[in-house]
This record gives C-alpha cells, structure tokens and sequence, in this order.
C-alpha cells in the first residue's frame, strides 16, 4: 500500500555503500536476494588560506601524491606512536627523504596548508 511506505520503515545511508534485500514469497516457500549499490556523493572539504585541520573523508591508504589538489603547500599529521609529525610538500614530491607522509587514513587528522581558499573533492570512503 502506498501509504504505508510513507509512513513504514525508513533508515538513514548515511556512510552506507550497499544494502541486501530479501524478498520471500507470501507461502514462504521462495525466497530471492537482491543487492543494490548506493552511490555515494563526492566530499567538499573547504581549506581557507593559511592552515586547516581536516578529517580525511576518503579511502585509507590513499596516495598524497594522487589525492591533493592544487594549490596544497604542505600536509602535516602527528603520529603518535613515533612521537613526530610527518611531512609532505607537493613542490619537492620527488626529493628522498623530505616526505615523510606518503598516504591518507580514513578518519586521521590532516593539516593542510593552502596559499588561496581551495576546495577539494574527495570521493568519500567505501
């Protein structure tokens, strides 16, 4: 009924890539699985000029020197395990030894350096 489905179960997916449905027969006896993907709109991420913190919305493990924009002067994260901040700077990328942050965690905590607003589009994580 109609009016049901505007009034029946309803969830958020939010963060949500892919739901299974199972469908049974009204005598039970059949049963069919169905998967839909959901996909998900890329993430805004507004850096001012100057210094932003930012959360990273995207894939773990995603390459710096793939994902940044243009205009990213220097990218900072602490690790606290070793007690330091890692580095990396766009400008000398191919230099040994100057970078030290290579990659992006899902849900780690960037500084982010810009020398104009920029606004940069991440595919959010699967």
């Amino acid at each position: 009924d109609a009016d049901e489905a505007v009034e029946g179960h309803q969830v958020s997916l939010t963060g949500v890539s892919e739901i299974t449905i199972t469908v049974t027969s009204q005598d039970g006896t059949r049963t069919r699985v169905y998967r839909v993907a959901l996909e998900q709109p890329p993430v805004e991420v507004a850096l001012a000029a100057g210094w932003t913190a930012i959360e990273w919305p995207g894939a773990d493990g995603a390459p710096l020197s793939d994902a940044l924009p243009d205009g990213v002067v220097a990218v900072y994260a602490w690790d606290a395990a070793a007690g330091t901040w890692l580095a990396y700077f766009p400008a000398v990328a191919d230099v040994p030894g100057v970078n030290t942050l290579t990659t992006l965690t899902a849900g780690g905590t960037y500084w982010v350096a810009v020398e104009e607003p920029v606004t940069w589009t991440v595919a959010p994580a699967p």
